[in-house]
C-alpha cells in the first residue's frame, strides 16, 4: 500500500490510517507498506520506533503486530529516511536506485525494491470455521493502552 502523511500531520491522522490498514489485514496477511510518513527523526531501518515521538511508537505498534520489518535505509542528502519500506516480506532489500526513471529531488532519493516471490495460502471454506473478529475491534487503541503499563511492577 502507498502512503503519503503531510509534514505534522496530527498522530490522530496516523493512528487513523494504521487503523483503517488495520481493518483490512487478517493475522498472517503480506503487508507491504512504501511512501513518505515524514517522519524527520527516522534516520536508518535500524531506528528504534519504540523509543521515539508517539507517532513513531504507533508504528511500531502496527509493525510488530504484523511482524513487520522497515527495509528502507537509502538516506537523502539530510541522512534522513523519509521514505518508509516496511513489510513482512521474508528476503526483501531496498538499494539506492543509480538509474531512475524520473528526475529526482534531493529529499527523496530514487531506491529499488526486491523480494522473492510469495505464494498465496489456499482458501479453505470459512462457513463452519469459529474465531474472533479483529477486523471490528480498535488494535491502535490497545496497542497505545499496553505501551503505557509499567510492566515492571
Amino acid at each position: 500500500m502507498g502512503l503519503y502523511f503531510e509534514p505534522n500531520s496530527d498522530i490522530s491522522f496516523y493512528q487513523y490510517f494504521l487503523h483503517f490498514i488495520e481493518i483490512r489485514c487478517t493475522i498472517g496477511s503480506t503487508v507491504l507498506l512504501v511512501g513518505d510518513i515524514n517522519l524527520p527523526s527516522i534516520t536508518s531501518k535500524s531506528f528504534d520506533l519504540a523509543q521515539s515521538t508517539n507517532k513513531c511508537q504507533s508504528l511500531f505498534h502496527f509493525m510488530l503486530y504484523h511482524e513487520m520489518e522497515s527495509h528502507n535505509n537509502v538516506t537523502n542528502s539530510l541522512g534522513r529516511t523519509l521514505d518508509l519500506v516496511s513489510s513482512n516480506l521474508p528476503n526483501m532489500t531496498v538499494v539506492r536506485e543509480l538509474h531512475p526513471l524520473v528526475k529526482e529531488d534531493a529529499y527523496h532519493p530514487s531506491f529499488c525494491i526486491s523480494f522473492s516471490r510469495v505464494r498465496s495460502p489456499k482458501l479453505r471454506n470459512k462457513r463452519n470455521i469459529l474465531g474472533f473478529n479483529s477486523q471490528k475491534g480498535n488494535c491502535v487503541y490497545f496497542y497505545n493502552e499496553l505501551a503505557r503499563v509499567e510492566w515492571q511492577n
